[in-house]
């Protein structure tokens, strides 16, 4: 899911800008439905400045989402102008938007920067919608005088796609493909930046070694950790969807998504195996090719049924007519060919 962009679009908006004093942010990235809300939450706990306009809690995170509320809605409208949605399996390509409104949408996305963290030398950014254009981001902050740490909150995609259904009633493979694009997509355009990987079910399991792990990330080993004052983020009466198992996936999908976690679980210890991981996106670049046409019929689907406005469709019309061609070419596919049954 690669993101194209504008190279020039970024510093033309942003050259008039003071970028003497460097700052830190955090990164949480992940999935949406990986625990980026309770790591963002547990970063905060451990002196990360977090935004001043978040997100409030909702029926599906009742503990809020940490997220700043006017950088999501322009995240949401930057990926509507390329026609696009954080659901959405395609590649994302934000000159489809056009040189001019990428520049407008910097200059909002740096008011909305300084609304939400001001001028705090270390604070937490999260939004699991920056997984899908990481890289205008990192030519955001280059400009702005921040360097950028990446925390990518792993959990386990089964137990994702049991979520997103719930929430969304997305399904098994569409999750599973969605949970792979973002994972891949952050972990590719990140290898040259300060990182760790944080399993979602070791937090849960016991928070406290995850915490000093993030604290000591954040300090560099500047200062001594200290979390004896640290209250725990976590409700575990809020932990849903465990253990979910990989044939709701289909066995292609269920074998490489397998893989995948597998790789960047043992990247919670050990270096992130980069070349492992682009060989499996190649993989998956496959199956996403091969089942490209149910995809837009379900990407489809959500965009004329979903409630959320992000999700829905600018132009339904034009969606029925995309929904109706990909079901047209599924209905003209060759039949697969069954054995006979056997005689009685």
């Amino acid at each position: 899911m690669a993101t194209v962009m504008p190279a020039s679009a970024i510093p033309s908006a942003v050259e008039d800008r003071d970028a003497a004093g460097r700052r830190t942010a955090v990164l949480v990235l992940g999935m949406h439905r990986s625990g980026t809300s309770v790591l963002t939450d547990l970063l905060a706990r451990l002196g990360a400045v977090p935004p001043t306009d978040p997100n409030p809690p909702a029926p599906d995170n009742p503990r809020g989402y940490w997220e700043p509320a006017g950088l999501v809605r322009l995240h949401d409208q930057m990926l509507s102008a390329a026609d696009s949605a954080w659901l959405d399996t395609r590649p994302l390509d934000l000159s489809a938007m056009g040189a001019e409104r990428v520049r407008t949408f910097t200059g909002h996305l740096l008011a909305a920067l300084d609304r939400s963290f001001g001028t705090a030398g270390l604070f937490v950014l999260k939004d699991p919608r920056i997984c899908r254009f990481v890289p205008f981001y990192r030519a955001l902050f280059e400009v702005m005088g921040i360097d950028p740490k990446v925390v990518l909150s792993l959990r386990a995609p089964a137990d994702v796609a049991a979520s997103l259904f719930t929430r969304n009633q997305i399904s098994a493979d569409y999750a599973g493909v969605l949970w792979a694009h973002h994972l891949l997509d952050v972990e590719r355009h990140t290898r040259d930046l300060p990182r760790i990987v944080v399993s979602y079910e070791t937090l849960v399991s016991d928070w406290r070694p995850t915490a000093r792990r993030l604290a000591e990330f954040m300090a560099a080993g500047t200062r001594a950790v200290d979390l004896a004052w640290v209250e725990s983020p976590f409700e575990a009466a809020l932990h849903h969807h465990r253990t979910a198992a990989y044939d709701v996936f289909s066995p292609p999908l269920g074998a490489l998504l397998l893989e995948i976690h597998a790789v960047l679980s043992r990247s919670c210890e050990d270096r992130i195996d980069g070349a492992r991981l682009d060989a499996l996106a190649e993989r998956l670049a496959v199956i996403s090719e091969r089942q490209a046409d149910l995809f837009s019929v379900e990407f489809c689907f959500q965009r004329l049924t979903s409630p959320y406005d992000a999700v829905k469709a600018p132009d339904p019309l034009r969606e029925r007519r995309l929904l109706a061609a990909a079901l047209e070419r599924l209905h003209r596919a060759e039949p697969r060919h069954h054995a006979e049954p056997a005689p009685r």
